[in-house]
């Protein structure tokens, strides 16, 4: 059997108490901010993780802005050569041969159709097409296509 401590040793048990209150309040706390912290740190992580993914993301749409683009100035370019094309060929031809005025006429208006393709497809663009025409020195060029749409 146990042996109670001499008197003079023993804590007052409103002491003892108190001070097991305050150890239990303090464990409390002690887990509720652990719990706190653990969730600051998986917020904070998720919205590393939503950041970097919307990061891609835009990367991804600049990427894909920039590949419309080319190809948008690449299809421009083609249609300012095929025109510049057409026009010499036109100055080139005999003024007596019909017959090829009427194909150099389709392919014109095949021309000035994929041309309002290209500037409907892109209106955002088409000030691009006034540089196209202007170092390509083709007259009438592509910049007329964008006249007939305002209207």
């Amino acid at each position: 059997m146990r042996t109670k401590a001499p008197r003079s040793n023993r804590i007052p048990r409103s002491l003892w108490l108190r001070k097991y209150s305050d150890n239990v309040k303090q464990q409390r706390e002690d887990a509720v901010m652990s719990l706190k912290l653990r969730l600051v740190e998986e917020e904070s992580l998720v919205i590393r993780e939503q950041q970097e993914l919307l990061a891609r993301e835009r990367k991804q749409i600049r990427e894909d802005e920039e590949r419309r683009r080319m190809l948008f100035l690449d299809q421009a370019k083609q249609i300012a050569e095929s025109k510049q094309s057409l026009v010499k060929s036109k100055s080139r031809a005999a003024p007596g041969e019909s017959r090829q005025e009427d194909d150099d006429d389709e392919e014109e208006e095949h021309l000035i159709s994929a041309t309002k393709r290209v500037t409907l497809v892109e209106p955002e663009l088409t000030a691009d097409l006034y540089t196209i025409d202007e170092k390509d020195s083709i007259s009438g060029g592509l910049a007329e296509t964008n006249d007939d749409d305002a209207d």
